[in-house]
């Protein structure tokens, strides 16, 4: 991404709401290097970024290095809140270069997020990763499923967790379009197999740990074809 938005520039005065925007504000995104800004120094920019800090352009410059340290957990800013800022710089009517930019960083991310311990929401990345590149198919293909990994514990908590609501299209589903839900929802059935054999694993080497995956299993039994 560095790459692709390198073209835009620091602006050397970045304008902001002179009540929210202070000096100091400003001083900090000056500070260093674009890929040595910290959480301290870009958090706050990030929540007031385009609607009272800064332009689409000033964005743009900053986004490779807050990506990153979103995709790194290390920026205390919700991730919808700063995926919704491209909606904010109006990101579908920037060239396809950059929108495709986007969408590989996201993409790269979520293969990595599926394979990684949780503690944040995942079904809230999931979903702000949906809006973005716009295609569950190929965002359900590069989840995979495997025994040894933490994929099977996500995809088990959010069986057991939210299935209800991707059902019923509420609460973090609301953005998932019909076709997408039942697409899922097929796809979640298909996984059935892949969780009964995690299971087993799981009894044998992590019994703790296998509850879980057994409610998932059930779910998909039995409580979908109902």
């Amino acid at each position: 991404m560095y790459k692709t938005f390198e073209k835009f520039q620091i602006n050397s005065k970045i304008e902001g709401c002179p009540c929210c925007v202070s000096k100091e504000d400003r001083f900090k995104l000056h500070s260093k290097e674009l890929k040595e800004l910290t959480d301290e120094d870009l958090s706050y920019y990030t929540f007031k970024a385009i609607t009272t800090f800064g332009n689409p352009g000033d964005f743009k410059h900053f986004l490779p290095r807050i990506f990153e340290l979103m995709a790194t957990y290390e920026i205390s800013v919700d991730t919808f809140v700063i995926l919704g800022k491209l909606e904010k710089a109006n990101w579908q009517i920037w060239s396809e270069l950059e929108k495709e930019s986007v969408r590989k960083f996201l993409l790269a991310w979520w293969s990595e997020l599926n394979q990684e311990k949780q503690h944040y929401s995942f079904s809230e990345e999931f979903m702000e990763i949906y809006k973005i590149v716009d295609d569950l198919p190929l965002l359900l293909s590069n989840w995979i499923i495997t025994s040894d990994s933490e994929s099977v514990q996500n995809l088990s908590l959010l069986i057991v967790e939210d299935i209800k609501s991707i059902l019923r299209g509420n609460k973090d589903y609301e953005a998932l379009k019909q076709s997408d839900r039942e697409y899922f929802i097929s796809w979640l059935q298909d996984q059935q197999s892949k969780l009964s054999e995690a299971y087993n694993y799981f009894v044998e080497k992590h019994p703790e740990s296998s509850w879980q995956i057994a409610n998932a299993v059930n779910i998909l039994k039995y409580d979908l074809k109902n």
